[in-house]
């Protein structure tokens, strides 16, 4: 990310996906070792609007996440707080 350096504020944002990593959009239901595509991609993307790790396990903020897991998906509300917070 670049930040501006009189203000703080970020200029831009990139987020890098690497293929390795066994992401998926759709879950089989004997999931075993695959990666959220959606939930990482709201995770980085909630990086890229300002926000930080979260302690609570259940928010996308949440800086490890369990392999086949979907609901991190979208913003808890202590995602929705912190960005509140920042816009």
């Amino acid at each position: 990310m670049a930040a501006y350096v009189d203000t703080g504020f970020y200029a831009e944002a990139d987020i890098y996906l690497a293929s390795n990593k066994g992401f998926t959009d759709v879950m089989p239901a004997n999931c075993i070792g695959l990666v959220d595509l959606e939930s990482v991609a709201t995770h980085e993307w909630g990086h890229a609007f300002g926000l930080d790790h979260a302690f609570e396990t259940d928010l996308t903020m949440y800086p490890t996440y369990a392999d086949c897991d979907t609901k991190q998906r979208t913003l808890g509300l202590g995602d929705w707080q912190g960005m509140n917070a920042l816009y």
